[in-house]
């Protein structure tokens, strides 16, 4: 295996920023860059024609003319997630600054009823940092933060298997160590955005220039694939040069689901989960709309851009990692798709960046945005990572006591790098999907779980490291492993090998939960229902498989060879039905003692 020298460690964009997730706290610009405008249309009553639409759009761009801003039609997209949303997105043609279009924003809004909000759309950016370790070994066993967080242990309960995450960062690249967990994704790129190109003495942005962001050459397609984020000096305007690319999309994917236990090169921390790639940051970073496109498509909710059905997913995401990040507010359209998702039952997990701040006073995004997990960055000591110019780490965690949820390692975590290396890394880029990992791995254990149930458990369970807390996966899934959700989630992911749809499983959590609570009969009659469906029996064809499925959904264990072989030559020799096998089960000794744990609340 060769391995290589990765430049990485945190290529980001959000909100209101221009400072990404970097290794080092190193200031791409002064100001936040503008690259368009958002606006937010209320539902009308009615639907609008398609004349109607551009009359609006151009009241809009006429407004702009006005202020000296050239807007020009991007994209258009439509969202049903809980109730219906038009957003209409206008790119920049020219220069303005931040503090214009919010003026522009609010022009709009007073003058035009037809305007819930608008809103900046800023650019994100992602920063590179040499890598300064010197790696020797790419196996399993320098994998450190698989133990500092006892992801290792909470194998013995479940490794995440049929959660799926999205991961919105850079996209994903073909490595042998990951490709078996990756399943479709989406790019949602845009092509073409402004950069900073010139400066006046004070450091003021004064002229921007329009540049090739995506690198695939398109805008927004099916394809994820990272074509790379090497900038040579001037494609990005003043943005710093990346003198190779990052591939930091398929290191944050494979520190969440690694192929393992194949006897080769790293493990993922929730190896049974599959990660969605969806790209949204090109080689000069990315735009907040596209991000917040691709929260939504993550989340399954019916979507049109530009009138145009978007591409169904088969099932949903229920989890997202966004190892991106910068300076500025949370502005409300990322706000409220990710408040959207939540009420979907997605949890957001975010990296807190790499830029020593407090940010519970300096305002960051998407860190310091409501319903998500912030996650800052420790270190081999528990520590939070702090600068240490002596030994060349330039880079400190963002921290504060209100915003980062808990810390997990940042530095020297050992995993992919690219299409065939491995590397050490380092950035709150790299803590996050370890907590995203861990949230896979508590849903999988028990899908009844919301985001803010799984904040609350991995928050009350993480180990107290003088003034911050460390992830511990082991006592996060162990606090959740109980309970009717837990109870039912064993049927489905043992019994049926696939993670539960939302109609079915609501319908059995209510069957055992309503009309007096959960108890012991209710608990043994939908297991005995479950159990005995042609669904079941199709999915499990043989007696041994159907037997081993049984031990493990109702018992939570593997079957012991004493009793699994007797059940079997009984079932073999029809001497009990199956039906007759599930009914002995549910009124075991052994059911009757869990019934306790499945019942709790």
């Amino acid at each position: 295996m060769q391995l290589k020298k990765s430049t990485i460690f945190t290529r980001t964009i959000l909100a209101a920023s221009v400072l990404g997730l970097s290794a080092m706290a190193t200031v791409h610009a002064e100001e936040p860059v503008v690259v368009g405008l958002i606006v937010k249309f209320k539902n009308q009553p009615n639907q609008l024609r398609a004349t109607q639409k551009q009359d609006r759009s151009a009241r809009v761009m006429s407004a702009g003319r006005s202020m000296g801003l050239e807007l020009r039609e991007k994209a258009n997209f439509e969202v049903n997630a809980l109730s219906k949303r038009e957003i209409q997105v206008y790119s920049l043609n020219g220069s303005t600054t931040e503090s214009k279009i919010r003026d522009l924003a609010k022009q709009l809004k007073e003058q035009n009823p037809s305007i819930e909000y608008a809103e900046p759309d800023l650019l994100m950016h992602a920063l590179d940092e040499p890598d300064r370790s010197k790696p020797n070994d790419p196996f399993f066993f320098v994998q450190w933060h698989l133990k500092n967080t006892r992801t290792d242990v909470a194998w013995n309960r479940t490794n995440g298997k049929h959660v799926r995450i999205a991961a919105i960062d850079t996209g994903n690249v073909r490595n042998q160590d990951l490709i078996e967990n990756i399943i479709p994704g989406y790019d949602f790129t845009s092509k073409n955005i402004s950069v900073p190109a010139e400066k006046d003495s004070t450091g003021k942005i004064i002229k921007y220039k329009s540049v090739d962001n995506s690198g695939d050459g398109d805008d927004w397609d099916t394809d994820p694939t990272d074509p790379g984020d090497m900038a040579p000096e001037g494609s990005c305007g003043l943005d710093p040069v990346h003198i190779q690319s990052s591939w930091h999309g398929t290191t944050v994917s494979s520190i969440m689901a690694a192929t393992t236990n194949n006897g080769a090169s790293v493990a993922g921390a929730a190896y049974g989960a599959k990660v969605m790639p969806l790209r949204v940051l090109g080689k000069c970073g990315g735009a907040t709309s596209d991000i917040i496109a691709a929260i939504y498509h993550a989340s399954g909710v019916n979507m049109t851009w530009n009138g145009k059905p978007a591409r169904a997913i088969p099932e949903k995401v229920r989890v997202i990692n966004m190892s991106l990040g910068g300076r500025g507010q949370c502005g409300i359209s990322l706000q409220t798709a990710i408040d959207d998702v939540a009420k979907l039952g997605v949890v957001s997990v975010v990296a807190a960046g790499n830029s020593g701040l407090n940010i519970d006073t300096t305002p960051y995004s998407p860190a310091g945005c409501n319903n998500v997990i912030t996650v800052g960055a420790s270190d081999q000591e528990d520590n939070r990572v702090i600068p240490q110019p002596a030994s060349g780490r330039e880079w400190g965690s963002n921290w504060g006591a209100n915003k980062v949820a808990v810390y997990a390692p940042g530095v020297r975590v050992f995993t992919v790098w690219g299409m065939d290396s491995w590397n050490y890394h380092d950035g709150t880029s790299f803590s996050a999907p370890q907590v995203s990992a861990a949230a896979a791995m508590m849903l999988s254990q028990n899908p009844s779980l919301k985001p803010a149930d799984i904040k609350k458990a991995i928050q009350e369970t993480a180990r107290v490291s003088g003034d911050i807390k460390i992830l511990d996966t082991e006592a996060a899934v162990a606090r959740v492993s109980s309970g009717p959700g837990y109870f039912l989630g064993k049927i489905y992911i043992e019994g049926f090998n696939r993670y539960p749809d939302d109609s079915g499983f609501d319908f059995w959590m209510n069957a055992i939960k309503g009309n007096g609570g959960c108890s012991l009969s209710k608990l043994g009659a939908v297991a005995n229902d479950i159990l005995t469906t042609s669904d079941f029996l199709n999915t499990n064809k043989t007696n041994a498989t159907r037997l081993d499925a049984a031990y493990r959904a109702l018992f939570a264990r593997q079957p012991d060879t004493a009793g699994y072989n007797w059940w079997l030559a009984k079932l073999d020799a029809n001497q009990i039905s199956w039906a007759d096998l599930v009914k002995n089960f549910v009124t075991s000794d052994e059911f009757v003692k869990l019934a306790p744990k499945y019942c709790a609340q």
